[in-house]
């Protein structure tokens, strides 16, 4: 029987926090105010269908959990997963980025940090983050990784000992 490590992201961070009731309270507030304003609002049954879709797609974003497995990290979400394989010469290790990180793809932080990102120092990297000040970084030859873990030192033990040899 394989052995599986599961380990909960860390709490969302403020920022992440905010955008997420912001956004919330448009996704919901908007369609909402189209049903009760005085007058008729032409794009109204646009508004009350596609606001509240993009709201679910937001909350499908959110971390569930992280699993390690031989060889493998698995960052579950609400209706799916996703697969990272991790070869022997995989890394995991903490540290903070020096400089600008820009998002060239992903959510703008409703529910989770997650998406493509370039950073000077680390280069292109996928995160799946709740609160991006306390990372692991996970480092194959073929991708990097940022992952939230509530605890990150059991965390990069447990990648030690699951990683392929």
């Amino acid at each position: 029987m394989m052995k599986t490590m599961s380990f909960a992201p860390k709490p969302l961070c403020t920022s992440i926090k905010v955008v997420s009731a912001i956004f919330t309270a448009l996704m919901l507030g908007i369609p909402i105010y189209t049903l009760f304003y005085d007058k008729p609002v032409p794009a109204a049954p646009v508004i009350q269908l596609l606001f509240p879709l993009i709201w679910l797609l937001g909350i499908a974003s959110l971390i569930r959990s992280y699993e390690l497995t031989k060889g493998l990290l698995v960052v579950k979400r609400p209706f799916w997963s996703n697969h990272f394989r991790l070869g022997h010469n995989a890394l995991a290790f903490q540290k903070k980025p020096t400089g600008l990180t820009i998002r060239t793809f992903g959510n703008g932080g409703a529910f989770s940090g997650s998406g493509y990102f370039w950073n000077k120092e680390i280069g292109t990297f996928r995160a799946f983050v709740t609160d991006p000040r306390e990372g692991v970084w996970i480092k194959t030859p073929e991708k990097t990784l940022l992952v939230t873990p509530d605890d990150p030192a059991e965390f990069m033990k447990s990648f030690e000992d699951l990683k392929e040899n």
